[in-house]
């Protein structure tokens, strides 16, 4: 049942309640005996309660599949492996992954059902009294998040161990606490893209040198000021031959991968680190 909820969630979405969600169609959908499921659950109530429980502990809320498009990061990946040999050209490199993925990973999130689904429930949980229960929910979702930080603070880690980047010795933050900002930033678009769908196509004018590619979304340019922000060449990276082809193999590996992608296998926060890891 409880399995059968979430299937028919992530098709339609969730709105601010679960009022639109049936029982019954639960149960048809579940192909479970009726007997069986007002026995486990007496009232509709307790069932809303543990299907809340388990929507609040989906530890991949943001796992999108439609709008994957892997064309602009193949072709960075192929057609700029020389960027690899110059402290200028890592630099583009990293902006660039910045500028796509950022672009990318605001569309999925705002065309998402599974996302605005997640955004819902948070909503959905202030509206429920005080108490225990609340509480409850409170805390597990405070946990998924937590879970989506630290995969997105080991992404952003290895792509600055890849690039010869670290966290300014000065800065005293570290990448999770980056990803809390950057996971912000691009929520908080992705909400405001609900109700004014431009912002999913407006661009914004940042640093030449970084602007000879392409167009920046608001939210990739906000993410990249931010990492920008706190992030330098490590000083005590040592550029050899054996160093720049560790990152040529990455962009070859990433290049396959990405050529012969199911969408299905990616999402926001664990695609760009699976391809980091091969």
């Amino acid at each position: 049942m409880i399995a059968a909820a979430i299937e028919m969630i992530r098709e339609s979405g969730l709105t601010v309640s679960l009022e639109h969600l049936s029982v019954e169609d639960v149960i048809r959908r579940a192909d479970v005996s009726r007997t069986a499921v007002y026995r486990r659950w007496k009232y509709k109530e307790d069932f809303f309660a543990d299907l809340l429980r388990e929507l609040a502990r989906d530890p991949h809320p943001a796992v999108i599949t439609t709008q994957f498009r892997p064309d602009e990061l193949r072709r960075l990946a192929t057609d700029h492996m020389d960027w690899a040999e110059t402290a200028d050209g890592r630099e583009r490199l990293y902006a660039e992954l910045m500028r796509i993925g950022g672009a990318m990973d605001l569309t999925m999130l705002a065309t998402s059902h599974q996302w605005r689904s997640y955004i819902a429930l948070q909503a959905a949980v202030l509206s429920i009294e005080e108490g225990d229960f609340r509480a409850e929910l409170q805390g597990i979702l405070a946990d998924s998040e937590r879970q989506i930080h630290r995969r997105l603070g080991a992404t952003y880690a290895a792509v600055a161990d890849l690039l010869g980047y670290r966290i300014r010795p000065d800065a005293h933050i570290t990448f999770e606490e980056i990803a809390i900002m950057c996971s912000s930033v691009m929520n908080g678009a992705a909400i405001k893209a609900q109700c004014d769908a431009s912002l999913l196509t407006h661009t914004v004018a940042v640093a030449e040198r970084l602007d000879r590619q392409g167009p920046w979304s608001v939210a990739a340019a906000a993410c990249y000021a931010i990492l920008a922000l706190y992030i330098e060449p490590d000083p005590a990276v040592a550029w050899d031959a054996q160093r720049i082809e560790r990152i040529k193999d990455v962009m070859r590996r990433a290049a396959q991968t990405l050529a012969m992608a199911d969408p299905a296998e990616f999402g926001v926060n664990d695609g760009l680190r699976r391809l980091l890891d091969g």
